[in-house]
């Protein structure tokens, strides 16, 4: 199989710009993941502990048998 060469320029300008922009792109969704897997906020939890409620990563562990893989699905969907 032959060798699909690149003519990239790693070190242009206009790749360092948009690998910049990627990159921020990328660390806000890595904040927007962590904040939905932590339940929406500090807010959020404590309007559901007010109420008595379970969070729903919570009544998910509850309703699973011990050890049992469990596979989340777009967690951006709440």
């Amino acid at each position: 199989m032959g060798i699909i060469e690149t003519r990239i320029d790693r070190n242009s300008p206009e790749f360092q710009e948009n690998r910049h922009y990627f990159q921020q792109l990328i660390d806000q969704l890595s904040e927007r993941i962590q904040l939905v897997q932590q339940g929406g906020g500090e807010g959020a939890i404590a309007r559901h502990r007010k109420r008595n409620k379970l969070l729903a990563r919570e009544r998910i562990q509850l309703l699973c048998d011990p050890n049992t893989p469990f596979l989340e699905l777009s967690p951006l969907a709440a």
